[in-house]
């Protein structure tokens, strides 16, 4: 089975999760507590977000962060609004999908990974 797009935005949000999310004026928002951009990142939630950019815009400000919006496959229309806006493209993303099978299909070299609890004095 091929995942969908929004799988794999389901799978992202899921495994690597920000401190906190709400939602506000059809945005959610995230706090990412350092954890990089794309787990700080605004993501719009209704089709006319392009409309309420400056919204965003002024919530992320009022809170001392920087404006960072993740806009996804089909959007567009947002991707223009924050252009308009005057706020750049950074760290754009590729997402792969592959079978399990051809990422596991050569043998792992000895000592080169360990299935140990505790670390062991090379890891320190």
């Amino acid at each position: 089975m091929t995942p969908t797009l929004t799988d794999l935005y389901s799978a992202i949000e899921a495994t690597w999760p920000p401190a906190k999310s709400w939602d506000a004026g059809g945005w959610t928002f995230r706090d990412g507590a350092g954890g990089g951009k794309r787990v700080s990142a605004v993501t719009a939630q209704a089709d006319d977000a392009p409309s309420r950019v400056s919204h965003a815009i002024s919530e992320m400000r009022a809170r001392d962060e920087q404006p960072l919006f993740m806009v996804r496959a089909g959007e567009e229309a947002l991707d223009g609004a924050l252009a308009d806006a005057g706020l750049d493209r950074i760290d754009p993303v590729v997402l792969y999908t592959a079978p399990v099978e051809v990422l596991t299909n050569d043998p792992i070299p000895p000592v080169t990974t360990f299935n140990v609890w505790e670390p062991l004095a090379i890891m320190r």
